[in-house]
């Protein structure tokens, strides 16, 4: 997360344009994303925070907004972000009007004069181009502010639209509503494991959080000690049906999963046992919603 950052560059871009003056685009409600030669880093894919995908958008801001503190989100944020579109047809995607949370897109290049560059200024819509490839990344950020479910509509020229939800600030306000009569099976259960990066290390304070589905998601959520994590989807179809996420400042070094080292040497071997109270709910197509809870284990090491 970089808010000052990312509004340092678009207030140098303001000011490259001279003031308030804007670039025009065809429509004073869309915004066109310019296809761009130079090189952007590589989108994080599953595994890592803040992935977001619907139909042939994948939203990478690599941070998990649903764990920013309630505190910050009085004030507009800022993050970078890649929006990684496949296929050859442009993509339109418009910020639903009737989110709890608020949320714009700023895909524009990165620099002052660069010869497509268009201001999105805030608009809550963005057209992505094919730009000759059936893969390909653009780089901007996004603007958000308040708390609950933002709802991204995304829609190509032919297929099916899809929705893309993203839960800020530890609420789920505004995504479909779940019905309590609908359950997922226990082996989506979520597998929890110290992250630390060293074996049996409990010297930092993230969690990771697996979740294995046997059917296509729009989002996964899953509430533990109080908090909301947001997991990325599995990679490319076939390749897995693992989503994964990671709770920050939770424990195992401090926080409400707090471990103890049985020797005072930082590492912790998995005894005495530690366990967890769990809420796994699963967002799918045609806005159907289950969920299951339990008590599930923490384990000494993820992934």
């Amino acid at each position: 997360m970089r808010p000052a950052a990312l509004l340092a560059v678009l207030a140098l871009l303001l000011s490259a344009c001279g003031g308030s003056h804007r670039l025009a685009s065809p429509s004073p409600a869309i915004a066109i994303a310019g296809c761009v030669n130079e090189g952007l880093a590589r989108a994080p894919l599953s595994g890592e925070s803040g992935v977001y995908r619907a139909g042939p958008l994948t939203l990478s801001i690599g941070e998990d907004l649903a764990q920013i503190p309630r505190r910050q989100l009085a004030q507009p944020m800022g993050s970078e972000a890649i929006a990684l579109i496949t296929g050859d047809r442009p993509v339109l995607v418009r910020v639903h009007s009737a989110a709890h949370a608020r949320m714009s897109l700023e895909f524009t290049p990165l620099f002052p004069g660069h010869p497509n560059a268009v201001m999105s200024d805030g608009l809550p819509a963005v057209r992505f181009p094919a730009c000759g490839r059936s893969a390909h990344r653009f780089g901007g950020g996004v603007l958000f502010t308040g708390r609950g479910c933002v709802r991204l509509d995304v829609t190509t020229a032919k297929g099916p639209p899809s929705t893309m939800l993203i839960p800020i600030g530890d609420s789920l306000k505004g995504c479909p509503a779940k019905d309590t009569s609908a359950s997922l099976p226990s082996t989506s259960l979520p597998f929890l494991g110290i992250a630390c990066g060293k074996a049996n290390s409990i010297q930092c304070d993230r969690i990771g959080v697996g979740v294995t589905l046997d059917e296509d998601a729009t989002l996964v959520v899953v509430r533990i000690a109080g908090r909301l994590v947001t997991l990325s989807p599995p990679g490319p179809p076939g390749s897995s049906n693992i989503w994964l996420g990671y709770l920050y400042g939770a424990g195992p070094a401090n926080g409400a999963l707090r471990v103890r080292s049985p020797r005072h040497d930082g590492l912790w071997p998995g005894t005495p046992l530690r366990y967890a109270r769990v809420r796994v709910t699963a967002f799918f197509l045609h806005g159907r919603v289950a969920s299951e809870a339990a008590t599930v284990m923490l384990h000494p090491g993820f992934g």
